[in-house]
């Protein structure tokens, strides 16, 4: 409960169900935008918490940011799955997010950048 940041290197895939829950401490985890899979209730009671945007996140479980009281803002990708834990969908993120959120929706020109170069391989001469 008093784990104020959390730091990861942009492997992390996957935030577990309840993984935060109650860290009512946490203000900061960079490496989030990263993300593609929020489980329910990942931080759920994280009330000081103002997450990066999740723009490239495909799926959020029911309640991942429920009672991030200071969440007012977040941007998603327009196909990102919002989800119930028992595997069934909805459009809208009625309980994903705390009830005064904005929540955009991006869509693929909204969020497109050039990917940085990461290999060059050179053949034959």
């Amino acid at each position: 409960r008093s784990l104020e940041s959390v730091y990861v290197n942009g492997t992390l895939q996957r935030i577990g169900y309840g993984a935060f829950s109650g860290c009512c401490n946490l203000q900061t985890f960079k490496g989030l935008s990263k993300v593609s899979y929020v489980e329910a209730l990942a931080f759920r009671g994280c009330s000081r918490f103002i997450p990066e945007n999740l723009t490239q996140c495909n799926t959020i479980k029911e309640g991942a940011f429920s009672d991030c009281s200071l969440l007012k803002e977040i941007e998603i990708p327009a196909d990102c799955s919002l989800g119930y834990s028992d595997g069934s969908y909805y459009d809208e993120p009625v309980s994903w997010f705390p009830e005064n959120c904005k929540v955009k929706k991006l869509s693929v020109s909204d969020d497109f950048m050039p990917k940085p170069l990461e290999n060059l391989d050179v053949f034959g001469d």
